[in-house]
C-alpha cells in the first residue's frame, strides 16, 4: 500500500486535492507500520495542502491523525487533538468527535492521568452507540478495559477484552480482532504468562500478515511479551511464542477465550 501511495504521490500534475488524499493515505498506513517520523511529515504536508482549499473538515481530520501520530510530544498532542476537537464540533461532526476523545484519552493513559481518561473514554462510546455504529463501539469499549487494566482489575479489563474481540469477530473485522487479540495477551500475561505468549506469538504472525496494528504502548500497557518472557524464562517462553505463531486467526481467538481461567500449572 506504501508503494501505491508513493507511485502515485510521485506522478505530475496532480490537483492539491488529490495530493492531500494520496498524503494522508500514505501517512496512515507508515503510522499503522510504527513509521510514526514519516507519517507526521506526511500529514503535515496534508494539512498545509487542506488549509490551502480551505477544506475544514479534512484540515481537522489531519490534526486529529497526527495527534496519534505525534505520540511522545505530549504537550503538542494535546493542542493538536484539542484542535480537531473545536472544529469537529463546530462542523458538527459526531463520529469524528468520538473518535478524538479517545485520542485525547489515549494521551491521558501515556501521562499516566487516568482518572481523566475514563470520562473521555465513556463519553466516545455513548456517541458511538448514539450513531449505531458497532465497529466504532468496539474501538471505544476497550477503552473501558484500558481503564479497568490501570485500575488493578485485569479480570474485568479481560472480561471486556474478550467481550471486544467476540464483537469484532461478528463485524468480520480481521485488524479489529487482532488489536483485541493483543490486549487480551497484555492484560492476562502476568496472571497466565504462558498463555500469553502463545497468544503474543499468534498476534506477531497474524500482523506481519495483516501490515501492522497500534502499539500498546501508546496506551501505556505493558507487552505481554516482555511479561511473559521475565517469568517464564526464554525456553519456555520462546516454546510458547512458536506454538502461537502455528495458530490461525480463528485458532487464536477460540484459545484467547481461554485465558479467561485460572492461572496454568507452569506459572
Amino acid at each position: 500500500g506504501c508503494q501505491w501511495f508513493e507511485t502515485l504521490l510521485a506522478l505530475p500534475g496532480a490537483s492539491n486535492a488529490a495530493r492531500a488524499r494520496g498524503l494522508t493515505g500514505l501517512a496512515s498506513l507508515e503510522y499503522w507500520q510504527g513509521d510514526d517520523s514519516r507519517a507526521t511529515a506526511h500529514y503535515e504536508e496534508a494539512l498545509g495542502c487542506y488549509r490551502e482549499l480551505g477544506d475544514r473538515f479534512n484540515e481537522a481530520d489531519t490534526l486529529f491523525s497526527m495527534s496519534m501520530s505525534i505520540r511522545y510530544d505530549f504537550e503538542r498532542c494535546e493542542r493538536l487533538a484539542s484542535e480537531a476537537l473545536a472544529m469537529f464540533e463546530e462542523l458538527g461532526s459526531r463520529e469524528k468527535s468520538g473518535q478524538v476523545y479517545m485520542a485525547i484519552a489515549a494521551l491521558m493513559h501515556r501521562q499516566g492521568r487516568h482518572d481523566e481518561a475514563r470520562p473521555l473514554w465513556e463519553r466516545a462510546l455513548s456517541i458511538a452507540y448514539e450513531l449505531g455504529d458497532r465497529q466504532l463501539a468496539v474501538t471505544q469499549e476497550i477503552g473501558i478495559g484500558i481503564c479497568e487494566y490501570h485500575a488493578g482489575d485485569l479480570d474485568q479489563a479481560l472480561r471486556i477484552a474478550l467481550t471486544c474481540l467476540n464483537k469484532a469477530e461478528k463485524l468480520d473485522n480481521v485488524q479489529l480482532a487482532i488489536w483485541m487479540l493483543e490486549y487480551i495477551a497484555a492484560f492476562s500475561a502476568s496472571i497466565n504468562p504462558r498463555e500469553a505468549a502463545c497468544l503474543a506469538g499468534a498476534v506477531d504472525a497474524l500482523q506481519r500478515e495483516a501490515g501492522g496494528v497500534i502499539p500498546l504502548d501508546s496506551l501505556g500497557i505493558s507487552d505481554a511479551r516482555g511479561v511473559a518472557s521475565e517469568s517464564l524464562g526464554p525456553d519456555r517462553y520462546l516454546a510458547a511464542v512458536s506454538k502461537g505463531r502455528a495458530l490461525t486467526l480463528e485458532q487464536a481467538i477460540e484459545y484467547a477465550r481461554g485465558l479467561n481461567r485460572p492461572p496454568s500449572e507452569s506459572t
